[in-house]
């Protein structure tokens, strides 16, 4: 994935998804003056152990124990960093999702999980705002009932309001798929506080 520049960098965090992201062609990039790349990550490598990844942030469980169900979106899988997940191959990560039959995860609420996948961020570890070009190629599953996407949520930090999180500071959805309509890929924006929301397809 590679990110761009043009302006100031600040506000927001980046990914999540169920995907898988290639390297991408840097040949493809935009003539030199016009934007100046800020961050790449071509996923030669990628560090499973959150406590030592310079990139990339683990959302882990299912924030079942938060309150927030399925991390507010009903979603059935419990988030890990296991490699059965989340692993680089090739330039190449992949977000898998996996069947548990042996060894459920469990919540704090004695809730056991089927179903395990990986949600990672940049969060606390780098953010952006506007004037920005994020480019990214990806392989999407066409398995009913997936939803990978790769969005941006608010950094209360930069904001200088601690409530501006989400669902109240918005999100921008770069990309959402969903395998029920495989011919569509979802461009939204939205923010709650101020009752709006932008939607686009291909």
């Amino acid at each position: 994935m590679l990110l761009l520049i043009k302006g100031a960098a600040f506000i927001f965090t980046a990914i999540s998804a169920s995907m898988a992201f290639e390297p991408y062609e840097a040949t493809s990039a935009p003539p030199v003056g016009q934007w100046r790349q800020v961050w790449r990550d071509d996923f030669d490598s990628f560090d499973n152990n959150r406590n030592t990844n310079d990139k990339w942030s683990f959302d882990l469980t299912n924030d079942w124990e938060n309150g927030e169900w399925g991390w507010g979106n009903h979603e059935y899988q419990y988030y890990t960093s296991n490699q059965r997940n989340i692993r680089a191959e090739n330039g190449n990560l992949i977000i898998e999702v996996q069947v548990e039959t042996e060894n459920k995860p469990r919540s704090k609420n004695g809730v056991n999980f089927d179903l395990t996948s990986a949600r990672i961020a940049t969060r606390a570890k780098a953010s952006w705002g506007v004037n920005h070009r994020f480019i990214a190629r990806a392989k999407l599953p066409t398995a009913r009932t997936t939803w990978p996407a790769f969005w941006m949520l608010p950094e209360p930090q930069f904001s200088g309001d601690p409530e501006a999180i989400w669902p109240k500071g918005g999100e921008i959805d770069i990309m959402e798929h969903w395998a029920a309509n495989m011919n569509k890929v979802l461009l939204s924006e939205f923010c709650l506080c101020c009752n709006q929301q932008v939607s686009l397809s291909n």
